[in-house]
């Protein structure tokens, strides 16, 4: 008799588990769909503002090698900087296709 109870009990208390496992798999299907967009949107963010600085490198290297000369150590240590930044961006977008490829997307 109470083995009965017991199995009863047992099996009540498996069924609810997987109803919540199953809910909760939805509810975080759902949120981990918010996540990606919201990591997509910071990566997109990023890119710009790396791309934006880039591109101010560029226009300062431009404004120096017109003021001084092409060969002026201003000029040559911008675009060292210059491509010291390209290299991070190359690397970091390397980084974020990898991650994406890990996490499935």
């Amino acid at each position: 008799m109470i083995s009965k109870i017991v199995i009863a009990l047992i099996s009540i208390v498996c069924v609810w588990i997987f109803f919540e496992l199953f809910n909760s798999y939805k509810k975080g299907r759902e949120l981990g769909q918010k996540v990606r967009e919201a990591i997509e949107e910071l990566e997109t963010s990023q890119k710009k503002i790396m791309m934006f600085s880039i591109k101010r490198l560029e226009a300062e290297i431009a404004e120096e090698e017109a003021k001084n000369g092409v060969n002026s150590a201003t000029a040559l240590d911008q675009k060292s900087r210059l491509q010291a930044s390209k290299n991070l961006v190359a690397q970091y977008s390397r980084e974020m296709a990898e991650n994406k490829l890990r996490r499935g997307w």
